[in-house]
């Protein structure tokens, strides 16, 4: 069984699960981490391929076939709105102190930001099958995610304009790194999504010495956050294009399933 199997194997340490130890030898501003997003590809080959929905009006009256006639689906300002506002339900609307009871994780602003980078892996891999439309959207929510990750930096306390840049432009390296990471395991079977999980999410909380060993994983917790992924990434693909776009509705699963 899985659970067997997550028991016998150990994983590589990852190189960038330090977060207080992430250097960086230039100053990144929050646009260049948001236009280095931009021309990072991320491919929707965890769903099964299928033309992109055109979301437009559907009803047919005057109003519906004037708007038609002079715009072709939504406008650019409509689909960034729509990606800043898919932004709150990954930040805001998942169950955080839930994550952090059942996975031990520490009540940090680093375990925070693991939380949601997973929920906005989860739905930018979904948007990215809806061409180049969910390619805006997914991109709008990598630069609402940085301007709210700035906003919560200085909430912490007293730290210096160039020390808070730097921290977030080390936390978006992670952050494509972890894309990679999350896309190769959840292509693969529940074993190899396993260990992508255990090395990003579960060791970036852990801070180790050089020489020291990367600690076995929790086999039931690891098992329970293997489900979850697989539940909302079907939960997901199963979902209309127009109910996540245009609608911006998502409703998260629980944790454990009932």
């Amino acid at each position: 069984s899985l659970l067997q199997e997550i028991k016998m194997f150990r994983v590589a340490r990852p190189a960038f699960n330090q977060f207080n130890r992430f250097k960086i030898n230039e100053l990144v501003t929050l646009s260049q981490c948001c236009s280095r997003f931009q021309n990072f590809h991320s491919t929707p080959l965890m769903y099964e391929k299928k033309e992109p929905v055109k979301l437009e009006l559907q009803s047919d009256n005057l109003v519906t076939r004037l708007y038609k006639k002079m715009f072709t689906g939504i406008p650019v300002a409509k689909l960034k709105a729509s990606g800043y506002i898919l932004v709150t339900h990954c930040t805001q609307r998942i169950d955080v102190s839930g994550f952090f009871e059942t996975f031990d994780m520490p009540d940090t602003f680093y375990s925070w930001f693991l939380v949601v980078e997973l929920h906005i892996w989860l739905v930018g891999a979904r948007l990215m099958s809806e061409g180049d439309s969910g390619r805006v959207v997914r991109n709008a929510m990598v630069e609402a995610l940085w301007l709210d990750c700035d906003n919560r930096a200085k909430a912490i306390g007293d730290m210096a304009t160039s020390v808070r840049t730097k921290t977030i432009a080390g936390v978006a390296e992670e952050f494509q790194a972890a894309l990679f990471i999350y896309d190769e395991g959840l292509l693969g079977n529940d074993m190899q999504l396993a260990n992508a999980l255990w090395r990003r999410f579960f060791l970036s909380m852990k801070e180790l010495e050089d020489d020291e060993t990367a600690p076995l994983p929790d086999p039931e917790k690891l098992l329970l956050l293997v489900n979850y992924v697989r539940r909302v990434a079907n939960y997901l693909d199963e979902a209309d294009a127009v109910d996540i776009i245009v609608k911006t509705d998502i409703k998260w699963p629980s944790i454990i399933e009932k």
